[in-house]
C-alpha cells in the first residue's frame, strides 16, 4: 500500500523544512544551555548550585511534538494510496456461446451443460450491487436479459439456451454493449470501468459484424471484455453418425480480450471454469481506487501534539 503513496498537494511538503528548522533550533538551544551551565560554575560545584535538569522528561515531549508537527504537515499535503474497495454498483454481461460445437463432450457432461452450471453458480454468487445481463449467441444473437439486479432471474434463464450452427461473436459483444447505461460506459473519474463483458466460448466467429468492430466499440466505451476459452483441443461433435473435430480456438478470444483491456482465460474443465468465474466476480465487484488519508493522518498528528503537551506538563510543570 505504501508503495502507491502519493499526494494531492505535494508542494505543501516543503513546510517540512520549517519543522526541520524547529528541530535544529531545539538542539542548538539545548547545547547552548549546557554550555552556559558550564560557564556558571565549576563541574564540582554545579550539582549544588544549579537545579537538576529535567533531562528525558523534557526531551521526550519535544520529540513527540516534532512527530506531531511532521504528521500534520504530511496530512496538509493530502496523502493518498491505492486501496481495494467495493463498488457502489457495477454491471457484468454474461455472453454465452450456444453454437453446436458446444455439444462436445471433452468436458463432462458437455461443454454447454458444464458452462451453464458454472455460469449459474457465478451469477448467484455475485454481490447485490452487481447487475447482470445475459446474451446467447450462435448464428443469431439473443438478448435474454438486460442488466438487472435480479440474479436468480438470470440464473434460471441460463438453461433455456437453443443450440444452432454459426458463431456471431462480434455481434454478441456489440449487443451486450448496447444495453449499458451511459454512466457505465466510461467512469466519470477516469478510474476502472464499472462494467465488464464476459464471453464464454470455444472460439471462432463465422457471421455478423467482425470482432474488430466489437473491440473498437468496447474501447470507446472503456469497457473491458474478458474471454474464457472453454474446452480442449480434443473436442469432437458427432452428428448423423459422423465426427467433427471442434478444437478450442483461443486466438480470436485472446485478440478480443487484449484489445479491450480484459483478461483472456483458458478453462479445460469445470473446476478451472469455476476458478475463472470466481476471479472475474472479484474484479467486477471490487475496484482499486485512490483513498485519501488526510483525516486519519491529521487525527494522529493532533493526538501526538496533545500527548506532547501532557508529557511536558507532567514532567516539567510547563508546556515548553
Amino acid at each position: 500500500m505504501l508503495s502507491s503513496l502519493s499526494f494531492v498537494s505535494p508542494s505543501r511538503l516543503l513546510l517540512l523544512l520549517a519543522v526541520l528548522a524547529v528541530a535544529v533550533a531545539g538542539v542548538v538551544a539545548a547545547l547552548r544551555g549546557r554550555r552556559d551551565r558550564g560557564r556558571f560554575a565549576s563541574p564540582q560545584m554545579q550539582a549544588s548550585v544549579m537545579p537538576v535538569s529535567p533531562g528525558w522528561r523534557r526531551t521526550v515531549p519535544a520529540v513527540v511534538l516534532l512527530l506531531g508537527l511532521t504528521l500534520a504537515t504530511v496530512g496538509f499535503a493530502r496523502p493518498q494510496v491505492l486501496a481495494d474497495q467495493a463498488r457502489d454498483r457495477s454491471i457484468v454481461l454474461v455472453t454465452l456461446d450456444t453454437s453446436t460445437s458446444m455439444l462436445a463432450d471433452d468436458v463432462q457432461p458437455t461443454r454447454i451443460r458444464a458452462a451453464v452450471a458454472a455460469a449459474q453458480e457465478f451469477v448467484r454468487g455475485l454481490p447485490p450491487q452487481v447487475d447482470v445481463g445475459l446474451v446467447f449467441y450462435n448464428a443469431n444473437v439473443r438478448l435474454v436479459t438486460a442488466p438487472t439486479p435480479q440474479h436468480e432471474k438470470v440464473a434460471k434463464a441460463l438453461p433455456r439456451y437453443f443450440l444452432a450452427g454459426g458463431t456471431a461473436l462480434g455481434e454478441a459483444v456489440l449487443t451486450g454493449l448496447s444495453t449499458l447505461p451511459p454512466e457505465f460506459r466510461r467512469s466519470a473519474d477516469g478510474g476502472p470501468p464499472a462494467a465488464r463483458v464476459v464471453v464464454l466460448s470455444d472460439g471462432g466467429s463465422t457471421t455478423g459484424r467482425p470482432v474488430s468492430d466489437a473491440v473498437a466499440q468496447a474501447q470507446e466505451y472503456g469497457v473491458p471484455v474478458s474471454t474464457i476459452a472453454y474446452g480442449t483441443d480434443a473436442g469432437v461433435v458427432v452428428q448423423d453418425g459422423r465426427s467433427y473435430p471442434v478444437p478450442v480456438d483461443t486466438a480470436l478470444l485472446t485478440q478480443l480480450a487484449d484489445g479491450t483491456g480484459g483478461t483472456a482465460y483458458r478453462a479445460a474443465d469445470a473446476g478451472q471454469l469455476a476458478a475463472v468465474y470466481q476471479d472475474i466476480g472479484t474484479r467486477v465487484a471490487r475496484e482499486t481506487a485512490r483513498r485519501e488519508l488526510t483525516a486519519p493522518v491529521a487525527g494522529l498528528a493532533a493526538g501526538l501534539v496533545v500527548l506532547a503537551a501532557l508529557g511536558s506538563l507532567l514532567g516539567t510543570g510547563r508546556l515548553a
